[in-house]
């Protein structure tokens, strides 16, 4: 219909935002009618809403309607006023994920490179406004075919990096590991 500019009611027109149909009800009187009579018009009406989600969940919300019971992954869902809500489903793993800009969907994204100095399981950026934590077993998750380590801060660092920084932790001289200081770059 948004293609088209057309339903099974006929043609829409409006802006891009708001379309509708234009049938208009029609009342016919005849001289010779006695008691009620019934008519009815369909018209077909297609808005543009605002809907959220967050990347990997199935949950869909909106500042307008109820969308509780819908799930992100199906593409559209019924109403209870009888009309339905449509989105684009953006997949981020398998074949068709190459072909989509997934990166919207993904659950972390890169925002910078940055410079720093790694501790023995922490690392602060120079200069000094952005410091990680990590556990001493950090969880691993992948986000759109990458591997990630989630810091304490909810910030994640590629795992190659990550495995990369502790592996010259691992192989420094006594003095160093004693000292804990590295210096290096690291992505978030």
């Amino acid at each position: 219909m948004i293609r088209t500019n057309v339903c099974k009611h006929g043609n829409l027109v409006g802006d891009p935002n708001a379309m509708t149909t234009t049938n208009k009800l029609e009342i016919k009187h005849t001289y010779w009618s006695i008691g009620k009579s019934e008519t009815s018009v369909t018209n077909c009406i297609v808005k543009t809403i605002t809907a959220l989600s967050q990347p990997g969940r199935e949950e869909i919300n909106s500042p307008l309607i109820d969308l509780s019971h819908c799930k992100y992954s199906e593409g559209n869902c019924h109403i209870d006023d009888e009309s339905v809500v449509v989105w684009k489903v953006e997949p981020t793993e398998g074949v068709n994920a190459f072909w989509h800009n997934s990166e919207r969907r993904c659950v972390f994204k890169k925002f910078a490179t940055r410079n720093g100095t790694l501790y023995r399981n922490g690392w602060l950026s120079y200069p000094p406004d952005l410091a990680l934590t990590f556990p001493e077993d950090p969880k691993i998750i992948t986000s759109c075919h990458r591997w990630l380590i989630v810091s304490d801060q909810g910030l994640a660092v590629e795992q190659r990096q990550y495995d990369q920084m502790h592996g010259l932790i691992n192989n420094r001289k006594r003095r160093e590991k004693e000292m804990g200081i590295l210096d290096g770059s690291v992505e978030v």
